[in-house]
């Protein structure tokens, strides 16, 4: 078989977005979705009804998978796929291929029953990647769950994950460009009491209490507002955040006031254009260490 030569790219390429949104029952995840271009949900879990927005019910794996093929062929025209919720959605996997038995319990095999599901959704996955490729979005929206962390390297903790297999859950993960975490802003009334001021967020950085990512991006916000028009212009302005951060990159270096340091760092963005965020993360270590060797020589001359 011949490698087809016109899949090389070189530099960056604008696609589409890939996003996996999970959260809290009624956090606001289908109102996000609402607000993506002309958007369609395939909704196993019906929530799109106080929405104005096309979508159909799903009941079965075999009815998801033709609602897909008629999106994919045309029939169901629109620019971004909803998948409200991929909990749902595993659950109607298991059902089709362990009709009766849990997945958990399926062909007798540790994690035999994860495995398979895995295998059906890459077939879903490689559809979703087509119609990608073809200008659609694809918007993944999940439930939240709980789970401890074992950390083999310090202390165990809880974490927010998608509320799905963590094979299914992880596979998802690396596809996605952007996993969102949407959460409530979440304040303490007295010492055992917790209430919410309203506000919705989504977190885009992994943490200890959650999963999220957004890849190959410029310092990329941390927070955002739950909603997709936010989300969106946080996306279109990575060009943006790459010239500022440059400026703040040469404002370090001047306050470092080190020649050799300048040139190296110049040197090294020339060679790797895609390394500029790397390039002033280990600046902003740098200026701590150069601030901190200061303060002392400082305290010692007022003295």
């Amino acid at each position: 078989m011949a490698f087809d030569l016109k899949k090389i790219t070189n530099g960056v390429v604008e696609r589409s977005i890939r996003t996996l949104l999970y959260g809290g029952d009624g956090v606001g995840k289908s109102t996000f979705a609402a607000g993506a271009p002309d958007p369609f949900f395939v909704d196993p879990n019906k929530g799109r009804y106080r929405l104005r927005v096309r979508g159909t019910d799903i009941e079965n794996w075999d009815e998801f998978r033709a609602c897909l093929d008629a999106i994919e062929s045309g029939k169901i025209p629109c620019k971004t796929i909803v998948l409200d919720a991929i909990t749902n959605l595993e659950a109607m996997c298991g059902e089709k291929l362990f009709p009766g038995v849990s997945i958990k319990e399926a062909r007798g095999g540790f994690k035999a029953g994860e495995g398979a599901v895995v295998l059906e959704w890459r077939n879903v996955v490689a559809q979703l990647e087509r119609m990608w490729l073809g200008g659609k979005h694809i918007l993944l929206i999940g439930h939240v769950v709980v789970r401890r962390f074992n950390d083999p390297a310090g202390p165990s903790y809880d974490r927010s994950e998608v509320s799905c297999s963590p094979e299914l859950g992880g596979f998802l993960k690396q596809w996605s460009d952007y996993v969102l975490f949407a959460r409530e802003d979440v304040t303490m009334a007295g010492k055992r009491t917790a209430t919410t001021t309203g506000a919705r967020w989504v977190q885009t950085n992994r943490s200890p209490a959650w999963d999220a990512k957004a890849r190959g991006t410029n310092l990329f916000p941390a927070m955002l507002p739950l909603s997709w028009n936010a989300f969106f212009e946080a996306v279109q302005g990575d060009a943006t955040r790459g010239a500022t951060m440059l400026k703040e990159i040469n404002a370090m270096l001047a306050e470092i006031g080190d020649e050799a340091l300048d040139k190296q760092v110049a040197g090294y963005i020339r060679e790797y254009p895609n390394q500029v965020p790397d390039a002033f993360n280990r600046l902003v270590i740098r200026l701590e260490e150069f601030r901190r060797a200061k303060a002392p020589a400082a305290q010692e001359v007022t003295t």
